[in-house]
């Protein structure tokens, strides 16, 4: 990596809304924590809201006001990130919304463009019709384009090689823009727990140790289209005797998808409430589930690889990318039931192939330490301040 231009890089982290159950804020937190304790770099957090407790670094709230429209919200934050940076000493500005203006993008959601073809596979055609014509999506697309096709944008950086692709497809004069950074996770906290303190931990009136243990992440139904239904899991021959730790926000209509795929699993499941970091789960766990139409990567999957757990992907999420198929977990297509349970089986019924896929699940995302990470974007910074960048 070359050297730093400037003892000193101001660096700005968009994100309109900071929830710290989401994956995206827990990404931003663990970057901009890295780049301080390098020494280089003052990372800045510019935001709508903020929620949860104080981080380590600045935090600069812009238009507040929630407005009753999704449209006029996000247009108005827009706005007021670009007034903001007109008269503010930047060195790069890192976003992770599509405002047009910016130097970096992180595609951190994936393409608007491509999950609305992933969408439309699960609605009935009066919804498709609506939802091509539905102005929020329209006035998404049309922020999607101008925030990619802005001259002002110098890197796209691209959490798995699906988002690459997509961006190939659908915008290929900036494909040479795009980066691909994979998400790091803090592999000293996200760690597996030894079978007695499962014991321990589990206790719990809540948890029930059975010979397979399932943790699925209820907040990503609604976002991402769970697309697993009661009906098609054909799994009424698959004798498995297991829980299911469903956590995220089960009380919203969010967890709806998940809760009618949890019944409809041959197991017993465990609906949980909101988690700032699903860590007790995933250590209590023996696998992780996550069967999305649509999922431009997936820290909650790698962070339960950290943990030991194999992992029960779709080919439509990013974090397959990192998973040898029958390794350190299972890479299913997308609706196909019958996959799932195969795999579910396979894992409820051979123990030692169970632990060996545990054990090889947290070497390979040892091997996607935040370290790395950090390392990544840095060398990425650098290349933009020398204007030696080389994307791709």
């Amino acid at each position: 990596m070359d050297a730093l231009p400037f003892s000193s890089v101001r660096l700005a982290l968009i994100r309109e809304q900071f929830r710290p159950d989401g994956g995206a804020e827990r990404l931003i937190t663990r970057l901009a924590e890295g780049l301080q304790r390098q020494g280089h770099f003052e990372p800045h957090l510019i935001t709508r809201s903020w929620q949860g407790q104080p981080c380590r670094f600045p935090v600069v709230t812009l238009s507040p006001e929630r407005s009753a429209s999704r449209k006029k919200r996000q247009h108005d934050f827009a706005v007021a990130v670009l007034r903001h940076l007109s008269h503010a000493d930047y060195d790069l500005v890192q976003s992770h919304e599509k405002i047009p203006g910016v130097s970096i993008y992180r595609a951190g959601d994936g393409l608007h463009a491509a999950w609305l073809e992933a969408r439309a596979s699960l609605l009935s055609p009066l919804h498709r019709w609506w939802q091509q014509k539905d102005p929020f999506h329209r006035q998404r697309l049309d922020l999607e384009r101008a925030t990619l096709e802005h001259p002002a944008l110098k890197a796209i950086v691209c959490p798995s090689r699906q988002v690459q692709h997509q961006i190939e497809q659908h915008y290929p004069a900036q494909a040479e823009k795009t980066v691909l950074i994979y998400n790091g996770i803090d592999t000293l906290t996200f760690c597996p727990i030894s079978q007695d303190e499962k014991c321990v931990c589990g206790s719990r009136p809540a948890y029930e140790p059975t010979p397979l243990s399932c943790s699925f992440p209820a907040a990503a139904g609604s976002a991402r289209g769970l697309i697993l239904r009661s009906k098609q899991w054909g799994c009424r021959g698959l004798q498995v005797t297991a829980s299911s730790s469903c956590w995220g926000r089960t009380s919203s209509v969010h967890a709806m998808p998940a809760r009618s795929m949890i019944r409809a699993l041959p197991i017993r499941s465990i609906l949980q409430g909101l988690l700032q970091i699903p860590l007790h789960w995933n250590q209590l766990a023996d696998a992780f589930i996550l069967p999305s139409v649509y999922e431009p990567f997936s820290n909650a999957a790698l962070e339960a690889m950290a943990c030991g757990l194999p992992v029960i992907l779709s080919n439509c999420c990013g974090a397959a990318e990192l998973i040898d198929d029958g390794v350190q977990g299972f890479c299913c297509p997308a609706g196909d039931a019958q996959a799932f349970a195969t795999a579910l089986r396979m894992l409820a019924t051979e123990p030692v192939r169970l632990n060996e896929m545990q054990t090889a699940a947290r070497e390979r995302a040892c091997e996607h330490d935040v370290s790395r990470m950090i390392q990544d974007y840095m060398t990425l910074y650098t290349q933009l301040l020398t204007g030696k960048c080389n994307s791709r």
